[in-house]
């Protein structure tokens, strides 16, 4: 799992090898032995969305259908079949031979449960957006759901593919309190939740039955996650032998498999890094309100440079948009400007800062502060000081309904879809979240948020994604990848998923 940590140096990591047990374990175990980056009390990405909660309930919970991101396509799951009745309305048929991991039948009434409450306005979680637009759910005897959406909602099915794991109805307790002992539909079992020894996964065979080819599920059979959060002790516990795969920088990653027993994984994923400004004005920068200075900052930045920090040589892509065109409703055809310090000097001595100016860079903590404090360096190159603010999530929050970012150098997960919506309200929508101001922007994103027809969108989409790159509002920048080491028994599947990790339990497999 991404771990938050200051870079080892080669001498500690040099003397943590040579005296290193040979003891590994293999694949004959059947044990899978990961690291989380933080403790983990319930196994619900409805109450705790953190990139250790997502892996874990997806291995844990079902969705209604699944999403093979390579062709583009929704996929079977719980659900069987579906029709567009109208706009406003999707049927599900579901499966009627799956049964919850206490041996319960699954049926339309935990769909209908789980889905009621996920819209109930007095229902209170953090990604509340997700289910708001649910306007009313029929249960059509025991295999049949109808979901009727309070207006057009083109990315409903996406959104039944990543964020919406069915619960059941029959166990008792809060749906917060079934994620202290789990019972889901999903490859493996939890049976081990605990904060200080972490959690144990074992398989469920019976998944096998409706799994599909865009989850289909692992041939480990049980799985360990242990929290660990210093970088060292991760580090010395893959060198003991006492894990199978740990996430770590690059300059880690390199130095590990040094070691004959290790390889590394560079899981593209999703997620990229990105800049944004202050055009708006809201946090009193008032250089970044001038759209020839961001340009200027922008053609400052070498992103083949950070590219190369965060994943050396391998050859992963950057979207050339805030979008990766196989999202529903992704397009665009501007490129992304060159690197070019001379042309930006010269764009802020016209703008009235021949000498630079003062800004700040708000970012994460953990590894994206490696690439916030790179942009500086690049920016101080054409006279410009940077500061770096790191940010944990909370904090940042706050910062921004406030209004005090003045620009920021963050990752971005695509909001976790293979569709745009979860961007498109994060960026573009008015809002307090809005830093451009741009009521075109605005008017777009409403008609993207609508657009039923998918040719209709993507056109949409061209003209919002190439009005951000033309003025310059919010640009990507580089990759934002895992990095992997793991046993060489363990195969890491590529499959460019839409999670926060860019992998699931089923990219994980022993060779």
């Amino acid at each position: 799992m991404r771990q938050n940590s200051h870079w080892m140096t080669v001498s500690v990591l040099a003397l943590a090898m040579g005296s290193a047990s040979s003891a590994f374990a293999d694949k004959a175990s059947g044990t899978l032995r990961l690291a989380a980056a933080q403790p983990v009390q319930e196994i619900s990405y409805y109450y705790d969305p953190s990139p250790d909660t997502v892996f874990e309930s997806e291995a844990v919970y079902d969705d209604l259908v699944s999403y093979d991101v390579k062709n583009g396509k929704v996929e079977p799951l719980l659900a069987k079949a579906w029709r567009r009745i109208d706009p406003q309305t999707l049927e599900f048929d579901l499966r009627d031979d799956v049964k919850w991991q206490d041996g319960t039948k699954f049926s339309a009434a935990d769909v209908a449960y789980t889905l009621k409450w996920l819209s109930d306005p007095a229902t209170v979680l953090r990604f509340k957006g997700n289910w708001s637009w649910i306007d009313k759910v029929e249960q059509i005897g025991d295999d049949k759901i109808r979901i009727h959406a309070d207006r057009p909602t083109p990315y409903d099915l996406t959104r039944f593919a990543y964020v919406t794991a069915i619960l059941p109805q029959h166990q008792a307790g809060t749906p917060q309190e079934k994620g202290y002992h789990p019972i889901g539909t999903g490859p493996y079992r939890a049976t081990q939740i605990n904060d200080a020894n972490g959690i144990v996964l074992e398989r469920n065979d019976d998944f096998q039955q409706h799994g599909s080819p865009a989850k289909p599920g692992s041939n480990i059979k049980r799985i360990t996650l242990q929290p660990i959060r210093e970088i060292g002790t991760l580090v010395a516990q893959l060198l003991a032998g006492n894990l199978d795969m740990i996430n770590v920088p690059l300059q880690n990653a390199q130095e590990l498999v040094q070691d004959p027993r290790f390889e590394m994984s560079i899981v593209q994923g999703s997620s990229f890094m990105y800049v944004a400004y202050d055009s708006r004005g809201r946090s009193g920068a008032k250089p970044v309100t001038d759209e020839r200075v961001r340009k200027a900052l922008t053609l400052a930045i070498d992103r083949s440079a950070l590219s190369k920090l965060v994943a050396g040589d391998a050859k992963l892509e950057t979207p050339g948009a805030m979008c990766w065109r196989t999202q529903a409703g992704c397009d665009y055809s501007l490129p992304l400007p060159p690197f070019d310090p001379a042309a930006a000097k010269k764009l802020l001595a016209e703008a009235g800062y021949p000498n630079g100016f003062d800004i700040e860079i708000t970012t994460f903590t953990g590894s994206a502060t490696q690439i916030a404090e790179a942009v500086a360096g690049q920016w101080h190159a054409i006279g410009v000081n940077a500061k770096i603010d790191p940010e944990a999530v909370i904090s940042y929050r706050k910062k921004q309904q406030e209004g005090r970012i003045q620009v920021m150098v963050a990752a971005w997960p695509s909001g976790n879809i293979p569709d745009v919506s979860s961007t498109v309200d994060a960026f573009f929508a008015a809002g307090p979240s809005d830093y451009s101001g741009d009521q075109q922007l605005h008017d777009l994103a409403a008609q993207s948020d609508a657009a039923m027809d998918p040719d209709a969108r993507k056109a949409i989409g061209r003209k919002m994604f190439d009005r951000a790159t033309e003025k310059y509002f919010f640009l990507p920048i580089s990759p934002f990848p895992t990095i992997l080491v793991h046993t060489k028994e363990l195969e890491v599947k590529q499959s460019d998923r839409f999670t926060p990790l860019g992998y699931e339990v089923s990219d994980l497999n022993w060779r």
